[in-house]
């Protein structure tokens, strides 16, 4: 049996998924400050308006291998196959491992287990960025890193942050993304709510 959300999230263990769908969704997972909290895919409602939502899906968190079935592995790796939108979850407060190198591991397990799930349209949110003193440096150079132009958000009453929205997001226009070009790219933190807010509409327009 598979899950079937609209947005999936996808991120190492201990990144904030957990946190960040009980902030934004009714879910209400088992949340720690260790690896491996999450053992069960959770799916939460998450409520726009009166009249729009979409649901979501955490599921426990990859490691290195999962696509061959280490870990939790492909029983959960499954799950977000029929998702419409992938948001990497990256943890921008991890010394031992940059967000470069995290997004990188992330989309090759992906695209190991699946290259139709690793082509799925995507963003990537920077989480625990109220504890990073650097996150705009830090930010303009993941934008860099993904050939996207790092720009002043300021859409959906996001804070002043450099981040990345797609114009698709934030206007009429037509023209659809590179399968591999990001939606967005968002500092935000899932604990202290930062641009959690915002992420409902950035997510509903992801969809659209």
């Amino acid at each position: 049996l598979k899950l079937i959300a609209d947005i999936g999230l996808v991120g190492f263990p201990n990144a904030g998924k957990s946190t960040l769908i009980s902030t934004i969704s009714n879910a209400k997972p088992k949340i720690a400050n260790y690896e491996f909290t999450t053992l069960v895919p959770n799916l939460g409602v998450v409520s726009v308006d009166e009249k729009s939502g979409f649901l979501m899906a955490d599921i426990p968190g990859i490691i290195e291998g999962a696509s061959e079935g280490k870990g939790l592995g492909i029983s959960f790796l499954k799950h977000i196959e029929r998702t419409k939108v992938l948001a990497f979850v990256l943890d921008a407060s991890r010394l031992d491992l940059g967000i470069k190198e995290q997004y990188k591991r992330l989309r090759l397990e992906l695209e190991k287990f699946s290259p139709a799930l690793a082509n799925k349209p995507f963003g990537v949110l920077l989480n625990k960025c109220d504890v990073v003193e650097n996150i705009d440096e830090m930010t303009k150079d993941f934008c860099a890193f993904l050939n996207l132009g790092a720009q002043k958000l300021n859409a959906f009453d996001l804070e002043p942050y450099l981040g990345f929205l797609h114009p698709n997001l934030t206007s009429d226009f037509e023209n659809s993304p590179n399968e591999q070009s990001a939606l967005f790219v968002l500092p935000l933190s899932a604990v202290s709510a930062l641009n959690t807010h915002a992420l409902k509409f950035v997510l509903l327009k992801a969809l659209q």
